[in-house]
């Protein structure tokens, strides 16, 4: 099973590919640097949630909580 940043990686950079965005256009666009956007897409760093929020915004992304079907309460 793939981590949980895998997938944002992935995605990331898929998004960047399918929209012909470059690390330092991405980085310009963000405030983000093109060293950070490069090592995450690499696997070589994670990110915070909001630079990851960040990252996404510019391809018109937002994180969010849904709940599961199958969770359960814990109360």
């Amino acid at each position: 099973m793939a981590r949980p940043s895998d997938f944002w990686r992935n995605l990331i950079r898929e998004l960047m590919t399918e929209r012909g965005v470059s690390m330092r256009r991405l980085g310009q666009m963000t405030g983000i640097s093109r060293k950070a956007i490069g090592r995450f897409v690499k696997g070589q760093s994670t990110l915070s949630m909001d630079r990851l929020e960040t990252l996404l915004a510019v391809f018109g992304y937002v994180l969010d909580v849904v709940p599961r079907k199958e969770a359960r309460p814990c109360l």
